[in-house]
């Protein structure tokens, strides 16, 4: 479940470097393709799902992503920054929750030294304050299609 989400993430922590053209890993992650690793890695997509965008991720609502107000964020949720449909390459992002003030995400946009998967606060650390933002639970009912 969400744990192996989180484990993904942590596992990776400071050890990877952000890349939106080597986005694949083991090495380099964008914010997308490392939370679409993290749900391959816990279960909840198909080894063989395309490795998709904030966009991509948006068509998941209703269906793996359940919307929740920010107010009941836990660890696991996830979160996207960006217009929907109209949120791909700099114009989105994505992570997951650990709990309700830190996030693991893939970023660029690090005031210290490292990028790629880090560990940070939430406040200010989820995209621009000029896109809105959406909270999502794991819908654990969900089947892999």
């Amino acid at each position: 479940g969400v744990q192996k989400v989180l484990d993904w993430f942590k596992e990776r922590e400071n050890k990877t470097f952000y890349s939106m053209t080597d986005r694949n890993g083991p090495n380099s992650y964008d914010c997308s393709s490392a939370v679409y690793y993290a749900l391959i890695n816990a279960g909840y997509l198909n080894r063989n799902t395309w490795i998709g965008n904030t966009d991509s991720m948006f068509a998941m609502e209703g269906g793996l992503l359940l919307p929740i107000p920010e107010s009941q964020v836990r660890a696991g949720d996830i979160f996207i920054s960006g217009y929907k449909y109209n949120s791909s390459g700099a114009a989105g992002h994505t992570g997951v929750a650990i709990n309700n003030k830190e996030i693991y995400h893939s970023t660029y946009n690090n005031k210290y030294f490292y990028d790629g998967i880090v560990r940070s606060q939430t406040a200010g650390r989820t995209g621009s304050s000029s896109r809105p933002l959406y909270w999502y639970r794991l819908n654990e009912n969900y089947r892999r299609k």
